[in-house]
Parts: C-alpha cells; sequence; structure tokens
C-alpha cells in the first residue's frame, strides 16, 4: 500500500531532474511515498489540474522495471485493474504510472471492519478468473526448487548470523529441512499451474469504487508474478502477517474459490495449501526477524507473533510429523 510519507525537499535529485524533463510531470509538487521491503521506490506526482501519477523508482532493485511493465500490460489486456503504464525511462529505470489513489483495502478495513467479507470475495474473485486464464506469458517458475530456494535463503539469513547457534548444527539443519520439503512437495501437483502475484495480500490492494466487480480491486506491486500452483496466492491473502482476518472470512472465501473454480480438484488443492501455507509462513518468519534487526526496519518484529500462530496451529497436522521433530531439535520456533 502507498502512503505519502514526505514532501518535496526530501524527493532526490534524479526524480525532480525527471519531472522537470517531463512535458506531462513539470511544474508539479512531488511526495515520497512509504514503502515495505522492496528496494522499489514511490513518488506521487500532483500536477496543478490536481491529476496525479505515480513514479516507480526502480534504480536501485535490480531486475524489476522490466518484469513489472509486463505483467501489468498483461493484466489490463486481461481486464484486471493494474495501473496503467504512462511512461518508462529504461535508462534511468523510472515508470510512471497510473494513480489508484488512496482508498486501500487496509484503510477500509480499519475505519470498517465489517466490510471483511465483501472485500475478501472480491479479491478470492480476481484469483478465480487469474486462475482460469491461460497463461501465455513468459514469467519464472515458482516450483518446488524455487520454493526451497526462497525458503533456505531465508532460514540462512537468519539463523547463520545467530550467535548462539553452531555451524554444524546450521549445515546438517539446512540440509535436512531441504530434504523434509522435497517430501512434502512431490504430493504437489504442478500439471495446473496458473499465474500467481505471490504477495497477494491487502497491503498490495486498492479499493476502485468507480469500477465494476473483481475490477474493483486495484492490484500493487506485482512485479513477482510467476507461474506456480493457485493455492500459494490464497495462502496470501488469507494467511496475512499484517493482520488477523475472521474464521468466518477465511471459510467463506475457500468455499467461494472452490465454487468459482470447480475444476479445481479440492483434495489436492487442500493438501498444497497447506504445504505452501506452511513454507511461506516459515519464511516470512525468518525474514522478517532478519528485517527486525535493521534501525529502520524494526516495525517488522509486531508481525512475527502471528506469523508463529499459523505455524503452531498447522504443525500438529501428521503430513508435518518429520518438520515438528525439526523444529524440536533445533528450537526453531
Amino acid at each position: 500500500m502507498l502512503e505519502s510519507k514526505l514532501s518535496t525537499f526530501m524527493v532526490p535529485y534524479h526524480i525532480l531532474n525527471y519531472c522537470n524533463e517531463s512535458n506531462l510531470l513539470q511544474n508539479s509538487r512531488i511526495e515520497v511515498l512509504d514503502q515495505d521491503c522492496s528496494l522499489k521506490k514511490h513518488y506521487r506526482v500532483t500536477l496543478n489540474d490536481h491529476n496525479s501519477y505515480i513514479i516507480v523508482d526502480a534504480s536501485e532493485a535490480t531486475g524489476v522495471a522490466d518484469p513489472l511493465i509486463k505483467i501489468h500490460n498483461f493484466m489490463l489486456l486481461n481486464n484486471f485493474s493494474a495501473p496503467k503504464i504512462l511512461a518508462y525511462s529504461q535508462e534511468k529505470q523510472l515508470i510512471v504510472t497510473e494513480d489508484f489513489g488512496d482508498n486501500s483495502y487496509k484503510k477500509i478495513l480499519l475505519e470498517d471492519p465489517k466490510r471483511e467479507i465483501e472485500l475478501y470475495m472480491l479479491a478470492v474473485k480476481v484469483l478465480a478468473y487469474l486462475g482460469a486464464l491461460r497463461a501465455n506469458i513468459d514469467l519464472p517458475i515458482h516450483n518446488y526448487i524455487s520454493l526451497n530456494v526462497f525458503l533456505i535463503g531465508a532460514f540462512e539469513n537468519y539463523y547463520c548470523t545467530q550467535a548462539d547457534y553452531v555451524s554444524s548444527n546450521y549445515k546438517q539443519a539446512t540440509e535436512e529441512l531441504k530434504s523434509i520439503f522435497n517430501d512434502l512437495y512431490n504430493n504437489i501437483s504442478m500439471q495446473n499451474t496458473t499465474i500467481i502475484l505471490r504477495d497477494y495480500h491487502i497491503d498490495n490492494m486498492m479499493f476502485l469504487e468507480k469500477r465494476d466487480d473483481y475490477r474493483k480491486v486495484g492490484l500493487l506491486d506485482i512485479q513477482d508474478a510467476s507461474i506456480g500452483h493457485p493455492a500459494y496466492d490464497l495462502v496470501s491473502l488469507l494467511e496475512d502477517a499484517r493482520r488477523d482476518i475472521s474464521p468466518e472470512t477465511v471459510q467463506k472465501s475457500k468455499d467461494y474459490f472452490f465454487k468459482l473454480r470447480p475444476d479445481i480438484d479440492v483434495d489436492e488443492f487442500n493438501y498444497s495449501y497447506k504445504v505452501l501455507s506452511m513454507q511461506r509462513n516459515l519464511r516470512i518468519l525468518w525474514l522478517f526477524a532478519h528485517l527486525s534487526k535493521m534501525p529502520d526496519k524494526v516495525r517488522y518484529k509486531r508481525f512475527l507473533p502471528r506469523v508463529k500462530n499459523y505455524i503452531k496451529n498447522s504443525i500438529t497436522d501428521p503430513i508435518f510429523e518429520k518438520l515438528l521433530r525439526w523444529i524440536d531439535q533445533y528450537k526453531i520456533l
């Protein structure tokens, strides 16, 4: 979610210079927008006629700009609400997009929690319709190999820096973790893969009141879109590290997804949901624990109890018997 944070005097020179040279953006007021853990930076540019645009600065986020433009154009072509790309400087790695405003899912739900089911049903509809599309776009594959790369990377980033963590234990724990998840992945079908957005949670969603049906959901921060299992994005939505979601909303969201996707094998999907939930929550736990040690990212510490609860609520399932022993042995939680 993009929120205004600072005023024009904090805007870096290369952004000011870009606006001054642009026919579209001259004589504008520029605000720095808050961002998550991404290396991308965002700025809102407001003109004298009150029209506004967003500048996405990908100059420090290597390899992000081209994938972002590719998936935005694909989503727009298929009638989803991603911000339109209005200009792109490949040399400067700056992208100008449509501005979806400030009416975010997060803001609405803070002000009126009773709208939770309404908003989540729309978000589920986006996933169901996206999953039914033919994925005729070249995107990275999010399979068991990349799942383990991200999981082990998060594990390494956090635990290998702990003074009380013995190196030999770390190496052994890493190999065991890979093996445990490889066994779990064996029962996930990769035959019915689809486009997944990967960071599909309410902080990346805007509510576009004037649009119809599922197009009311404005999609931000989707440059990591991949080809993967459709359960991944539903996990991202319903097991959000940043907020509690009512059990009623979770169940209704799952039921609605299956209603919209009658072609889905429910048993396979539910198994995959459990495994991808565990993979994702362990990865986020280690990532956020690592980030929370940085002076400018201590806010991530407050999300850790919720993520731990997701893990603790799932770990007693019999499919995680080996993982539970691993957690107890290495005192991971």
